[in-house]
């Protein structure tokens, strides 16, 4: 079985999150930061992470970064609905860091579904990849 780790400051978006991902099985734990996204990471060692972007204590960039630095084959989808610096700019920047997929909020849980399946069976995307799915 497949973990995932989703990282939302958003308790309400990280449940509905959740109940997408164990219908088809995964197993779904929760973080509401970056910095307890980082314990949970080291407790669960997760197959995918999801991180939102913008977060008030320990954002999803930082998380990302540090994610990226000791645990290379972890697999990161970041997502974001915005923020002053824009969407696009967030998802960029997420993807410099090493986020293999970006999604925008509001998604639909069809283009969510298949984001997660194509992240866990495909593994890394390609920068051609991840830049096309900001579109």
């Amino acid at each position: 079985m497949k973990t995932i780790l989703v990282v939302d400051d958003d308790d309400s978006i990280r449940a509905l999150i959740g109940l997408v991902l164990t219908d088809p099985g995964y197993a779904v734990v929760g973080a509401a930061s970056g910095n307890q996204a980082a314990v949970v990471y080291a407790q669960h060692e997760p197959d995918l992470v999801i991180t939102d972007l913008i977060m008030p204590d320990g954002e999803g960039l930082e998380l990302i970064k540090n994610l990226r630095s000791l645990y290379k084959q972890v697999k990161i989808i970041a997502m974001t609905g915005g923020g002053l610096g824009g969407k696009t700019n967030y998802l960029f920047m997420a993807q410099n860091l090493g986020a293999d997929y970006t999604i925008e909020k509001p998604f639909s849980l069809e283009e969510f579904g298949s984001l997660v399946r194509l992240a866990l069976e495909a593994g890394p995307a390609p920068p051609a990849m991840a830049s096309a799915l900001l579109t």
